[in-house]
């Protein structure tokens, strides 16, 4: 008897539904905490150069608009790198990709330390650039793809918050490094930290099921992990394996299936609102230390600040998750876009009650709230564009995604400069009108999160659209 009709014999095992019905421990809790894990040393090495800038124009001797090319280095890796490495993570699995990304964030980072000028800094932060925008659409998929239905909104959001978290992780590290080991020590510790998560990886990350399903010749790894997730021995590489989105039509992978016509509009919608967001992230991940400074703060409130906005975005990413299991993405991201646009008017304004060194309560609860509002509807992004496509082409529709959006962080760079460059006003007032254009891009998409109770209803057959 031939392969396929054995498996045939043996009947078909549908993957999502196992996966679905699994409890959130074992495997899945794996791939989560080493998901979360690598987004915490990402959005440390990401905020790295902001963390530094300050100490970077006095060493240098440099202006801001020198500092710029340096600041959107990595931007234009980034977007390389979703671009790039979004694809491979769809041909080659999410594993392979991830550690491949976090190699090259170590590799970039060290050579980072080793810089002594603006040219040879802004080309290592290129390098690691690639690395970060290759890590972030693979790990999202990679918990998408092991997360039960139940918990995964609120898996993928914690996931993702990780970058936040990496951004508090570093402002504090930054603030106790710097004054101690000077500027070098920062980029030290983001080269370290990959480092040994890829080596962890390595050892004890499976891959994807759903990615697996789509391999037949890798059906005994699948029905290995099966059996781990299941704790069981009920599958073996006889079966044959599918995904709910596999039923009808063969569909196109990568690039082709997300501007197909079911998913072009939708795709430009996102990549608008991905553009917008990490514009205005980035913007103030870049820029913020250095306008506080310029405001009269010292440098170490300027950092403290980063982190108070870093540590605001934890925590409205959790409440930003939750609520999107009752209500769905839409009417959330919405009203924290409102939200980020609003704290962002009151930033420009009350400039006076808020930039005083003696009395920093007002300042630090705006900032909290900023965080809060702009770097949730970012994260609630990620989660909207893994939402949005099949297993085929989740990789490459987040890593487009995000691709796009990291020319808004490249913009934001010199777009930045040149607002500041009119005061505080501009620079606030500037990034208020972005977040307001991404709230209209979020408003027209369609594809949005159902809520938990909506979606345990769909089909099979609807969830080749919804899964």
């Amino acid at each position: 008897m031939n392969e396929s009709a054995t498996a045939s014999s043996l009947g078909s095992v549908q993957v999502t539904q196992v996966v679905d019905g699994c409890a959130f421990r074992g495997l899945p809790l794996t791939v989560f905490v080493f998901s979360v894990l690598t987004l915490v040393f990402d959005g440390f090495d990401i905020q790295a150069v902001g963390f530094v800038a300050p100490a970077l124009l006095a060493e240098w001797n440099i202006t801001r608009a020198e500092l710029a090319p340096v600041l959107a280095a990595a931007m234009v890796g980034m977007a390389l790198g979703a671009m790039l490495m979004g694809p491979v993570g769809d041909k080659l699995g999410r594993r392979s990709a991830l550690v491949l990304s976090m190699s090259t964030v170590a590799i970039g980072s060290l050579l980072s330390a080793y810089a002594d000028t603006p040219g040879e800094l802004s080309l290592y932060r290129l390098i690691t650039g690639l690395g970060l925008g290759g890590s972030l659409p693979n790990a999202t998929s990679l918990v998408v793809e092991f997360a039960p239905l139940t918990v995964r909104n609120v898996v993928v959001s914690v996931t993702i918050v990780g970058v936040p978290i990496g951004g508090v992780v570093g402002a504090e590290a930054a603030a106790q490094l710097l004054p101690a080991f000077g500027w070098r020590s920062v980029f030290l510790a983001g080269a370290l930290l990959p480092l040994l998560l890829v080596i962890c990886m390595w050892l004890w990350m499976p891959e994807s099921p759903r990615y697996l399903a789509r391999r037949p010749q890798r059906r005994a790894e699948l029905a290995t992990i099966l059996n781990r997730l299941t704790r069981s021995t009920r599958y073996s590489a006889e079966h044959t394996f599918t995904i709910a989105e596999q039923a009808g039509a063969e569909q196109k992978e990568g690039l082709a299936a997300i501007l197909a016509p079911q998913y072009r509009t939708d795709t430009l919608l996102l990549w608008v609102a991905f553009f917008a967001s990490i514009f205005s992230v980035y913007a103030l991940f870049n820029w913020l230390p250095t306008v506080l400074s310029s405001m009269g703060l010292p440098v170490t409130v300027a950092l403290r600040c980063a982190l108070v906005f870093n540590l605001g975005g934890v925590v409205g990413t959790l409440v930003m998750a939750t609520a999107m299991n009752r209500f769905g993405s839409r009417r959330v991201l919405i009203v924290l876009s409102l939200m980020g646009a609003l704290l962002a008017v009151t930033l420009a304004v009350f400039q006076s009650t808020l930039y005083d060194a003696d009395r920093l309560t007002p300042l630090l609860l705006v900032m909290a709230g900023a965080g809060a509002s702009i770097l949730a509807v970012q994260v609630g992004l990620y989660s909207v564009s893994a939402h949005a496509y099949p297993t085929s082409a989740r990789s490459s529709g987040v890593g487009a995604g995000l691709g796009i959006g990291r020319l808004g962080g490249i913009l934001s760079a010199f777009a930045g400069a040149a607002l500041f460059s009119g005061g505080v006003t501009p620079f606030f007032g500037g990034i208020a009108v972005v977040i307001l254009l991404m709230a209209v891009s979020i408003a027209l998409f369609k594809r949005h999160i159902p809520p938990v109770h909506a979606q345990a209803q769909l089909t099979p057959l609807n969830q080749r659209e919804h899964t």
